[in-house]
């Protein structure tokens, strides 16, 4: 039987990128889509959502989206799957990159599978075909769920804001997308690290 698709957001690194965890809302099998830092953050809500993750998936291999992906999956003991083996060239240079930026721990990664188009990928019940879509890196992939009947990727995701998946059908271009609130219902996002430190500031004032 197909499974019921959840996720929520958690925006992870000094770049407040969208990290998202997807998971099956019965089996509890999800997995952790581009974890790029902050694994403390990202584990505490796998605990809080009681998921057991299955697989780490990658849409690309910037700086924000990969770079705690390599410690996250000795952390899990998990494999990683994506992107496209076109960005090859950035998941190797993450070090070097990270450091650029100001950020520590970054480490290169080899993902246990590179992902090409027409490939698929299954979490838990969810499936969901492959999209390589080169543009924003040149190894971007598209992952677009069976299950949801709608799609996520590095691009989409960031503007998604409290929705890890878009509400756009994946068969034709044409179809009507359903609406943002009915895609957004069963989805969570976490407060960011800069949102925390204001309240807490707001708390000591008041």
């Amino acid at each position: 039987m197909p499974g019921t698709p959840r996720a929520g957001i958690i925006p992870v690194t000094p770049f407040q990128q969208n990290c998202t965890l997807i998971w099956d809302e019965a089996s509890k099998v999800g997995a952790v889509v581009d974890p790029g830092g902050d694994l403390d953050r990202i584990e505490a809500a796998i605990r809080e959502q009681g998921i057991s993750i299955e697989k780490i998936l990658l849409t690309h291999g910037h700086i924000d989206h990969a770079g705690g992906a390599a410690e996250l999956r000795e952390r899990l003991n998990v494999p990683i799957e994506g992107p496209h083996e076109a960005d090859r060239f950035l998941l190797d240079s993450l070090p070097e990159t990270g450091a650029g930026y100001g950020l520590q721990g970054a480490r290169a990664v080899t993902p246990d599978r590179w992902l090409d188009d027409g490939d698929a990928v299954s979490v838990g019940p969810l499936n969901f075909d492959i999209l390589h879509a080169p543009g924003h890196s040149p190894g971007s992939v598209v992952f677009i769920s069976r299950d949801a009947r709608s799609r996520s990727s590095a691009t989409s995701c960031s503007r998604a804001r409290s929705a890890a998946l878009t509400c756009r059908a994946a068969t034709t271009q044409s179809s009507s997308a359903p609406s943002r609130k009915r895609c957004c219902r069963s989805a969570t996002t976490w407060p960011s690290s800069r949102a925390m430190g204001r309240r807490a500031r707001s708390a000591r004032s008041g």
